[in-house]
């Protein structure tokens, strides 16, 4: 994939376009700032004469086909617009796109927890291999050569894969014809089928199910490296080899995982699937933070490009698209090329791109809203509990987890009752005085009070012209230059917030 467009499509009014380029794409955003929209759009460009059959009423007339088929596909289109949504692949539109030989494996949180269809009925509470790769949408040539064989090698590579990248002591096996699967645990004499839940905890099934799938895409994987390398043999003799990996995405798959799993899984998407074009979104900065580190920590960097997603005015945007620096802004402002309307509606979708910055770097997550973040940190009466601290020649940012971790380590030793309060009272204190925080509080909630009394009234217009005078815009100006700078200072080293 070397483009996408997307335009008044689900959560996208306004255009948005992503221009990996052939690069792998690490998409970061909260619930609510259009991660799934994206998941869709490829889902439909790549599968809607499937998915047009899979939902047609059985018993639609003839007559009604037509209609019914338009109303379909206008589900799509954001509730906002009266116009027609518009995706585009590489450059060719929706009603255009073929994929021809190039394929697409979509994995979503509903696969993984088994809520995206109804249960086997004959296995409500178990996994079946086939229903599960049925489930999955995997493509019949590549699902009937995995359960053809007695000696199952998918089985043998989940269970390889548990053992020696994963670390876990549970294994899987094929119960009977239908290809039901059992679970177990030898260490614990567990053993199930037909009741997963009774004997083990959520993570481990969905880990389970998640390998499954992404064991039985690596063989496409495989076997399309072997076609390339064919193919750029053939080069040689005049043909042309495609270049087009097969594409592997995944939306929020990861997060109901064990933590313990997480940078197992990481490592195991950038080791084993090097033939494929990854596309992984995710809404956890602690997830996202693992794979920005490991991607750098194997010297992959060239290979991703790593994105957020952000609201702004109601309207999901992608940090650095469509935004200028605090310098760009004011040489714009000072050359005339920006109106006062345009320079107020830059200036807040600037300060918005990096508010959201700040949250993924204060490692606040999903739980933790970038807007509650920001207010908490500007003065609300419940403090930020985060500490920034430099070990071994790093910045590190240690966050309220880490806080409990240490007071309940402090609970554990044999000091006397008053040490103890004098040693968890600093505690706490290091983590509400941090060194930098202050400034950078002072700066987020001058930037707010602009952003309410001004900007927004230049960014959203006025029926009367708004009053504000030359030197507001230059000091939000010189506001949002402290903020970009503060920021650059904390993520100056390389591995900050691991």
């Amino acid at each position: 994939m070397q483009r996408l467009e997307i335009a008044r499509f689900k959560a996208f009014y306004e255009p948005l376009e992503l221009q990996p380029e052939g690069r792998n794409l690490l998409v970061y955003g909260d619930n609510g700032t259009g991660k799934t929209s994206l998941c869709e759009a490829l889902r439909l460009l790549f599968f809607h004469r499937r998915l047009v059959e899979a939902a047609c009423p059985v018993g639609l007339l003839p007559a009604r086909m037509e209609r019914w088929r338009q109303e379909w596909y206008d589900s799509f289109r954001h509730r906002r617009s009266r116009e027609p949504y518009y995706l585009a692949f590489d450059g060719t539109p929706l009603d255009e796109f073929r994929p021809g030989p190039r394929r697409c494996f979509l994995f979503d949180h509903a696969l993984v927890s088994g809520h995206r269809t109804a249960p086997d009925p004959q296995l409500p509470d178990g996994i079946n291999l086939k229903h599960l790769l049925e489930e999955a949408g995997l493509p019949p040539d590549l699902v009937l050569p995995l359960l053809a064989r007695a000696d199952n090698p998918l089985v043998d590579e989940v269970n390889r894969l548990l053992e020696k990248q994963f670390y876990e002591d549970i294994r899987i096996g094929i119960e009977n014809d239908r290809l039901d699967l059992y679970v177990e645990q030898p260490s614990q004499g567990l053993r199930s089928v037909g009741s997963l839940h009774a004997c083990f905890n959520e993570a481990r099934i969905r880990l389970v199910r998640l390998l499954l799938v992404l064991a039985a895409v690596a063989t496409a994987g495989e076997a399309s490296a072997a076609e390339e390398a064919s193919a750029a043999e053939g080069c040689t003799a005049g043909g042309t080899a495609s270049g087009e990996r097969p594409l592997l995405v995944l939306d929020d798959v990861m997060s109901s995982l064990d933590a313990g799993n997480r940078l197992f899984l990481v490592n195991y998407l950038l080791l084993g699937f090097r033939a494929f074009q990854l596309v992984v979104l995710t809404h956890n900065v602690g997830l996202d933070n693992i794979f920005d580190h490991q991607i750098r920590f194997m010297g992959r960097d060239a290979e991703w490009q790593h994105v957020s997603l952000y609201m702004s005015n109601g309207t999901p945007r992608l940090s650095g698209s469509g935004t200028l620096s605090s310098s760009a802004l004011r040489h714009q402002l000072e050359c005339e090329q920006l109106s006062p309307h345009e320079a107020g509606l830059q200036i807040r979708r600037r300060f918005e791109q990096l508010l959201t910055e700040l949250s993924k770097f204060l490692q606040t997550d999903a739980a933790e809203r970038a807007s509650s973040a920001v207010k908490r940190l500007a003065g609300d009466a419940r403090p930020l509990y985060v500490r920034i601290a430099r070990e071994n020649g790093h910045t590190r940012v240690f966050t309220a987890d880490d806080l409990v971790a240490t007071i309940a380590r402090c609970l554990g030793s044999d000091r006397s009752p008053s040490d103890l309060l004098d040693t968890i009272g600093q505690t706490i204190a290091a983590y509400t005085r941090t060194e930098q925080l202050p400034s950078l509080a002072a700066v987020v909630r001058d930037m707010t009070s602009y952003q309410r009394l001004l900007l927004h009234q230049l960014s959203h217009g006025s029926s009367h012209e708004p009053q504000f005078s030359e030197g507001e815009l230059k000091a939000s100006l010189d506001l949002l230059g402290y903020l970009e700078e503060c920021l650059k200072q904390l993520k100056r080293q390389p591995e900050y917030g691991m």
